[in-house]
């Protein structure tokens, strides 16, 4: 059975003691013929529905991380913005070292459950039993509210997630969208979780800022961190992320020993703190802009590493 490791606002530096300190990390072996353009986009419909989500840039992401795993002989990731879990579950080759963690209790149990077959099992069964309770506003605030408490078990966090994030406009799990409650959720739909569990077998899930969540890794050199924060000068998400928190997150990661990927808006923190020392900025593409008065504006998105990616993984601008 899955155990699910959450903050605790009474032990705010708390650190889940299932954590494997750095030293004790054992080197696993990835077989590196499967690391192959081809192997990408079989699973890219895999994860959940976010907003801010990276599908319009999943193919290239993974591309570049699975050039580094190969590279630089990467033995696990960490992913400490998890969200939808896009990347652990569409990436190959299944390393066998696996840190998820996401602040959002909801998201944290899905990627719990989907550890766990039984409890995977028990979370689509209870998430198709759930929206035939779940459709007026007033029932869907009651669930929006209820998937976010850590007082609530894990399956029962998880499809509430679903099934909010489902009867929701535009996958924000913030307005109730009555056309989505009508059309329902078939068990078709929900049987794509199962897909996940392959992916996801052996991955420790933590749901705690991301500080606590990497801290831990900042000096294995073996690892891969992803590391997807909120984007600048957007204020849509439900835990809050101040601008600020990017330059906390910058000199945090500036030194470490792991494998860096951070993308994000351009933004002061990370021009002065990581570009001026050293790290390597690409663009990644454009993506449409939340807060735009009009439907087709973009707004373009960037990745930071503090290794090397070659040209030909790198996406064209347009002039």
């Amino acid at each position: 059975m899955c155990s699910l490791r959450k903050s605790s606002s009474k032990q705010p530096n708390m650190i889940p003691e299932s954590y494997i300190p750095p030293s004790l990390v054992k080197p696993l072996y990835v077989k590196k013929s499967l690391v192959t353009p081809s192997s990408i986009g079989n699973n890219l419909k895999l994860g959940t529905p976010t907003i801010g989500g990276k599908s319009r840039l999943l193919n290239i992401l993974l591309k570049i991380m699975m050039f580094a795993i190969r590279k630089y002989d990467i033995t696990g990731t960490v992913e400490a913005f998890g969200g939808g879990n896009k990347f652990i579950t569409n990436l190959t080759p299944r390393l066998e070292y696996k840190i998820f963690n996401e602040m959002d209790w909801g998201f944290a149990s899905i990627a719990a459950c989907t550890t766990d077959e039984q409890m995977l099992n028990q979370m689509i069964k209870r998430a198709f039993e759930l929206q035939f309770s779940i459709q007026t506003k007033e029932a869907f605030n009651e669930a929006k509210e209820k998937r976010r408490q850590i007082e609530t078990p894990i399956v029962e966090a998880a499809a509430l997630t679903i099934v909010v994030q489902a009867f929701s406009r535009a996958a924000d799990r913030q307005n109730f969208d009555k056309q989505k409650v009508e059309n329902g959720i078939s068990l078709s739909y929900l049987n794509k979780y199962k897909r996940m569990h392959y992916m996801m077998k052996g991955t420790q899930v933590t749901s705690m800022d991301y500080v606590d969540a990497i801290k831990p890794f900042l000096q294995s050199e073996n690892l891969l961190l992803y590391l997807d924060p909120p984007y600048y000068g957007t204020k849509s998400y439900e835990d809050d992320f101040p601008d600020w928190r990017h330059g906390e997150l910058a000199e945090l990661v500036l030194h470490s020993k792991m494998k860096i990927m951070i993308s994000n808006f351009e933004n002061p923190y990370y021009e002065d703190i990581l570009e001026n020392n050293g790290w390597h900025k690409i663009f990644l593409g454009e993506i449409p802009k939340s807060s735009a008065a009009k439907a087709d504006e973009k707004q373009e998105e960037w990745l930071w590493t503090n290794f090397t990616i070659p040209s030909y993984l790198q996406p064209k601008k347009n002039s």
